[in-house]
């Protein structure tokens, strides 16, 4: 939305944890085809109507299945619930069996995680990304 500037993020709810209702309502109101959906935030009924990319917890993935989902920072060392290694394990489950066609599993530096390494490697087509430096402007841009 031309002029319109984004909410202040992240904003707090009453009891103290993250506002994400104004952010998806600036979005939509926008245009742009992005929600956060969870913790009673957003509706994948809305997706039944255009399409969407929605950014979630694993815990709010719990459930749902979706055409594509990215799994990124899957890098070596990577925690997603730093309380219980039974749980992580749980969480990760939770996000590669969201798919129904297309899974993307994405990581930086010079090994995946751990949960990665350890699926069927056969199963995975693997791709990488060349990093050039603009000479101009010293932006990356990937490949």
């Amino acid at each position: 939305m031309e002029g319109t500037e984004p909410p202040d993020f992240p904003p707090k709810e009453r009891f103290g944890g993250t506002d994400y209702g104004p952010a998806n309502e600036w979005l939509a109101e926008a245009g742009i085809p992005l929600r956060y959906l969870g913790y009673s935030y957003g509706d994948h009924r809305e997706s039944d109507e255009q399409a969407l990319t929605y950014v979630m917890t694993y815990h709010s993935a719990k459930g749902l299945d979706f055409e594509t989902v990215f799994l990124p920072f899957l890098n070596d060392g990577q925690s997603f619930w730093w309380k219980d290694k039974e749980i992580d394990r749980r969480l990760f489950f939770v996000g590669v069996t969201r798919s129904r066609r297309n899974l993307f599993l994405s990581y930086s530096g010079a090994r995946p995680h751990e949960y990665v390494r350890g699926m069927p490697q056969e199963l995975l087509h693997r791709s990488s990304c060349e990093v050039r430096k603009d000479a101009e402007d010293d932006q990356d841009f990937f490949f």
